[in-house]
């Protein structure tokens, strides 16, 4: 998401255009210089959440296009997060912990959610937010995580779980 000015009116008119025109426009404006503004107050990114990990619903989503897109004039896709499912939800709300080691690598959350496209197109994303040992904000960390249509998302769920073998201390291979 933008930080100055300048990135913030590209980003309001390709989102403009992506609502097609209206009210819209200006609940993405306002949205975004409010972004700006807690970004600078807080010294917290746009994929970083203070505090707990709370519920994503509702929150916009820009996939920004490859850049090999992008040079022959793609544009980036915005959506909505309309459900989620969280694989330890308690850890969301867990405090903040001091590293146990110099190996610690801080908490994991893995979710999936349902994205909505414009009216009639959805996806659902596998993704995770990660939180450093010490520290008490989350980051989205799935910048580059998997990202399709239902039947796509179904049949690598249900393949990787009749690998019943995996699913052990010591998995086995089959």
């Amino acid at each position: 998401m933008a930080t100055d000015l300048a990135s913030v009116k590209r980003e309001v008119v390709e989102q403009a255009s992506y609502m097609g025109g209206g009210d819209g426009i200006w609940n993405v404006m306002r949205t975004n210089i409010n972004n700006v503004r807690q970004r600078k107050e807080t010294n917290v990114g746009f994929a970083k959440i203070k505090g707990k990990l709370t519920s994503r619903i509702g929150a916009p989503v820009r996939f920004g296009t490859p850049k090999d897109v992008g040079a022959k004039g793609g544009t980036p896709g915005f959506g909505r997060i309309v459900d989620e499912v969280w694989a330890t939800p308690e850890r969301n709300t867990s405090p903040e912990r001091k590293p146990e080691n110099k190996d610690d690598w801080g908490d994991y959350s893995l979710c999936a959610q349902l994205i909505k496209w414009g009216e009639n197109n959805h996806s659902i994303r596998l993704a995770y937010y990660r939180r450093r040992a010490g520290e008490d904000w989350w980051e989205f960390a799935a910048q580059m995580t998997v990202n399709s249509d239902w039947r796509t998302i179904k049949a690598l769920l249900e393949r990787t779980l009749a690998k019943t073998g995996w699913f052990s201390d010591s998995p086995i291979i089959q």
